[in-house]
């Protein structure tokens, strides 16, 4: 006990964050963890995956079949804002929808695009990007140029590792985050 006095040893603070699932805690986290970051990005993300993708049925689909299991939504860490606009999204805010486009399961590696991006501002308001097509793509916090992440076996489920955060790199900053009216669900 004296010893770590003294080297200025701190007992680690854990938070437990309550929700009614899995998705909710890692919403709740997001949000927690935002305060970390402090300047908005119109062309980077820190995000948290809220739905996993499975990649179990990559290789048994064609790529043309488009399969569901393969799309996931993340939720941003990070602030974002657009370049034209004045309104700043704080962590946790935005939406972005992930797709995996390539499977490497033997060196357990995927790599996602990013495919579409919307927000919901304090007042319920919801803006979007206008595109879904790849606006982006998907890599570890430390490889941040990298196009692809670990994947990991968790019982049997081929996904991503749902307790790390990612990074996201836009192919072109957000120009414009348009407003498309009150959303249905309230502030996510």
């Amino acid at each position: 006990m004296i010893g770590k006095e003294i080297t200025g040893y701190k007992e680690p603070i854990v938070f437990k964050v309550n929700g009614n699932g899995a998705m909710e805690e890692r919403l709740k986290l997001a949000k927690l963890e935002a305060t970390k970051y402090k300047i908005p990005s119109s062309s980077i993300s820190v995000i948290k995956f809220i739905g996993l993708p499975m990649l179990n049925q990559y290789h048994k689909n064609s790529v043309e079949t488009d399969p569901e299991s393969t799309h996931a939504i993340v939720t941003s860490v990070s602030p974002i804002k657009s370049i034209v606009g004045e309104q700043v999204f704080d962590g946790g805010d935005c939406r972005f929808g992930v797709q995996a486009s390539s499977f490497d399961q033997a060196n357990m590696v995927a790599s996602f695009e990013v495919t579409s991006l919307s927000c919901t501002d304090n007042q319920g308001y919801t803006y979007d990007s206008g595109e879904n097509s790849s606006i982006g793509f998907l890599s570890e916090l430390g490889a941040p140029m990298i196009n692809s992440v670990t994947i990991i076996n968790d019982e049997g489920y081929l996904t991503i590792n749902p307790e790390k955060n990612y990074f996201i790199q836009l192919h072109e900053p957000i120009e414009n985050i348009s407003k498309r009216g009150i959303s249905l669900f309230g502030r996510f």
